[in-house]
């Protein structure tokens, strides 16, 4: 205890977990060291436990913010028996732990400019795409649904307890999606542009006449999909190319791209719904599923760099729902 006493990363960290309003975090360390933060439990039953193994994880943490959180988390400096209990608790209480979050202002410059070298030129962006999805197609079987459908799923609420499962949430997601481009017969041409592993090319050939070209930067990807495509005897409606999606030149009936906008950079928002302009033929219709940021939290984000860029999606960025909106009101 005496030691932590006079480690002046740690007490600023505890300075501002002592604002904690929402559930409560316990830290145990070395020789005996305890202290709490928070004690409302009112909607957790359960406080969130931190167990340090090295004081040295404050200063990392004050430095570079919720970068070096899981920096630290994975080089063992510290863990939990319940990670997303913790994460939760700390999302309830974001305001009063945003300084943490946000990191040293220096630090937080840095990584920026390590993220801005991963910008999304087309050279870059397919960089990026291999390094994120193509890990391996093992990979990914280990731990998606059988459909290896890899974005949110949309729960059909007039199912109940069904809608839950996984597969079928799925499904609705993507039959949804395509219902939303209008009739389709066998004149009609679509576009998926991001098409993954290929579920919602082939749901989209199994329920409609005409032809599908689905679009990646995963040699992986499109390897899977044109494997299943040709299983289930559809292949001689569908082509699946390794294309950027600022090369596609045909237009299309209707245009489909589920959570693949993240991808692309702040930089090139415009050039995206420029190209989604450009490839719809008259009357065409683009249905796209985005994940969003709060309004709030958006311009320190879109300035920083979190650790999902960082690790995860390198090149990465979530836009907020009145960016998409003003966009796509632009490129109509």
């Amino acid at each position: 205890m005496n030691a932590i006493k006079e480690d002046l990363w740690a007490k600023a960290i505890f300075k501002l977990l002592d604002q904690i309003k929402v559930g409560r975090i316990d830290m145990k360390g070395p020789n005996g060291f305890e202290k709490s933060f928070g004690n409302d439990l009112s909607r957790t039953t359960e406080p969130a436990l931190i167990n340090i193994k090295n004081w040295k994880m404050f200063r990392s943490i004050i430095l570079r913010g919720d970068i070096a959180f899981g920096e630290t988390y994975i080089e063992g400096q510290w863990d939990t028996p319940d990670l997303n209990h913790l994460l939760w608790v700390i999302g309830q209480n974001r305001q009063p732990l945003n300084t943490a979050i946000r990191g040293f202002k220096f630090a937080n410059i840095l990584n920026r400019l390590r993220h801005l070298l991963n910008k999304n030129t087309k050279n870059q962006a397919r960089d990026n795409i291999e390094a994120h999805y193509d890990l391996g197609n093992d990979f990914y079987r280990l731990w998606l649904d059988q459909s290896m459908t890899y974005s949110s799923a949309i729960r059909d609420e007039e199912k109940g307890n069904e809608s839950d499962i996984l597969e079928e949430a799925q499904r609705f997601k993507i039959k949804r999606a395509i219902s939303r481009l209008g009739i389709l017969d066998e004149t009609s041409t679509t576009l998926e542009i991001g098409c993954g592993w290929g579920e919602l090319s082939k749901i989209r050939l199994e329920t409609h006449p005409g032809q599908h070209v689905g679009i990646t930067l995963s040699q992986e990807q499109k390897s899977w999909t044109k494997k299943i495509i040709k299983d289930a005897g559809l292949d001689d409606r569908n082509s699946t190319l390794l294309q950027d999606y600022r090369d596609v030149s045909e237009q299309y009936d209707g245009i489909i791209s589920i959570e693949m906008i993240e991808a692309v950079g702040k930089a090139y928002w415009g050039t995206f719904f420029e190209t989604l302009k450009k490839s719809l033929k008259p009357n065409g219709r683009a249905v796209i599923q985005a994940i969003t940021i709060n309004e709030k939290l958006a311009g320190n984000y879109q300035a920083g760099v979190d650790f999902i860029q960082k690790y995860i999606f390198p090149g990465g960025m979530l836009m907020s729902k009145n960016q998409f909106t003003n966009l796509a009101e632009e490129h109509k």
